[in-house]
């Protein structure tokens, strides 16, 4: 499902969930893309996410482009977030 999809924008709305790469990386890029497929070295299309709640804030955000001898280890990139989760035991002023 890439991000221009009913079923994201159905993710987003109506459970209130928010896309965490977007949170750090709100511009639309061609890096962005985490499926390739094994036809070549650039990703083709965004179809990976880790959503995240009001509770969860994000520290980072990518998408792994690492190879293993010169090979991805699978059709799909990896993303990556490092997520903190929000502290609610005291008021916010």
């Amino acid at each position: 499902v890439e991000d221009n999809n009913d079923v994201y924008a159905y993710i987003n709305a109506e459970m209130k969930l928010k896309d965490s790469y977007r949170e750090i990386q709100p511009e639309f890029s061609f890096q962005d893309n985490t499926f390739h497929g094994w036809i070549s070295d650039t990703a083709i299309s965004r179809i990976d996410y880790i959503f995240i709640n009001n509770l969860i804030s994000v520290r980072t955000a990518k998408v792994n482009m690492s190879k293993s001898k010169n090979m991805y280890p699978s059709d799909h990139l990896p993303l990556e977030a490092v997520i903190s989760i929000v502290d609610t035991s005291s008021p916010v002023p």
